[in-house]
């Protein structure tokens, strides 16, 4: 009998095929498949944050299903990678979950860099305290997660990343803003009718005005972590903070994006939309996403006869190996944030041009490749918000882009 001959590419694939199958017998034997007493593992995310797709329990201690796909509408981003749920029924059990079809598309590619092998969910019991899950393994080659835990009790809840509920983002905002040096107002309201806050810290006649803006991208919960610790400092008693208050004015925009915050979004709001990418999208300043028409009416309006120096718009999705960029024009780097390097740390000449390079290698490249829209809409470029020629009867006050 004659066999035909197999291609390379068959035999690779032949070959990727048994690892995945003995990784996942070897996974699956982990789980404590002999005790037929144990109940069923129940999976729910209809919480706050919550978010997980169809996922069932094939075996006993072995999970398998996948992530919600939370799809643009214009079909450009697939967002698959935040999940948040709990498990009821895994005290004192050892449990193997795996995630399939893991791969969405991110700006129309495939988005593969949102996990990787040093990728680790976090577990808790009270969603107070949480913990890294170690041992997880990945197959990039059939897009396969997974990861086993030991759970001390029950429930147990899982995400991605630490998650930061809507309802702890309001509970804070109630609490900053008893604060004697906080002033917060609405700016206007999500799709779903819930208020956006802006927040204002510093005085009254600053030498500088910095807007950060957080959470547009609800996936990146680690960016009001961010802000919590921040305001945390410039509202505390430490000398350094004491002065940026007398001298800096913060207008802080924490949650961006409220609406994909509750519904467990990881990048669009609740019209499928990406809000980084809806600035320069509308003709007009009350036209588009109402999230965005919030903000461009307010920025029209403050900068209409006064100053913005700075602009952050904070974004981390919670995974330790994350690359952080600064996205922001060159002239700023040049002109204004070196020139503070310089004055701050004038003793250390080879550490400042150290910086100068990683700026621009980083963040002049991030810049180049990702949210254009927001950066003219935020620094005076092109179509922007702060070219006091787009602002009829508006004196001009402040140019970024012209240093």
């Amino acid at each position: 009998m004659r066999y035909p001959i197999l291609s390379r590419g068959v035999q690779i694939a032949a070959l990727v095929a048994v690892i995945s199958a003995a990784r996942c017998a070897e996974w699956s034997a982990g789980a404590n498949l002999s005790d037929k007493d144990l109940s069923p593992i129940t999976i729910t995310s209809n919480f706050d944050r919550g978010s997980i797709g169809e996922i069932i329990e094939i075996s006993p201690g072995f999970l398998r299903g996948r992530t919600r796909h939370w799809v643009q509408s214009s079909g450009r981003n697939d967002q698959r990678y935040w999940f948040y749920f709990r498990l009821d029924g895994v005290d004192n059990r050892e449990v193997t979950v795996e995630l399939t079809d893991i791969y969405g598309l991110y700006r129309g590619r495939p988005h593969r860099s949102i996990f990787d092998p040093k990728t680790r969910p976090v577990v808790s019991y009270d969603r107070k305290s949480w913990e890294r899950i170690e041992q997880t393994d990945l197959d990039p080659a059939t897009g396969t997660w997974r990861w086993r835990h030991y759970f001390k009790s029950s429930p147990a809840w899982v995400a991605y990343a630490h998650p930061y509920p809507l309802e702890q983002a309001i509970r804070w905002l109630e609490d900053i803003s008893r604060n004697p040096g906080v002033r917060r107002e609405g700016i206007g309201e999500s799709v779903d009718g819930r208020p956006l806050w802006l927040l204002t810290i510093g005085p009254e006649r600053p030498e500088k005005t910095v807007l950060l803006t957080s959470l547009a991208h609800p996936g990146e919960d680690a960016a009001g972590y961010f802000v919590e610790g921040l305001v945390s400092f410039l509202l505390s008693d430490d000398p350094q903070a004491q002065s940026i208050r007398r001298r800096l004015l913060f207008k802080i925009i924490p949650v961006m994006n409220p609406d994909g915050l509750y519904r467990g979004h990881a990048r669009l709001n609740a019209h499928m939309e990406d809000l980084n990418s809806a600035w320069d999208v509308a003709k007009r300043d009350d036209e588009g996403e109402p999230e965005i028409v919030a903000v461009r009416t307010w920025l029209t309006a403050w900068t209409a006869c006064r100053a913005l120096d700075f602009h952050f718009d904070i974004h981390c999705n919670g995974q330790s190996r994350t690359n952080h960029g600064l996205i922001t024009p060159d002239s700023v780097l040049r002109e204004r944030l070196f020139p503070l390097l310089q004055k701050s740390f004038p003793c250390h000449p080879d550490q400042i041009r150290r910086v100068k390079r990683a700026l621009h290698r980083g963040a002049l490249r991030v810049a180049q490749r990702h949210d254009r829209a927001l950066a003219r809409a935020t620094w005076g470029r092109r179509r922007s918000l702060l070219n006091h020629r787009r602002l009829p009867g508006a004196r001009r006050c402040f140019s970024p882009s012209a240093g």
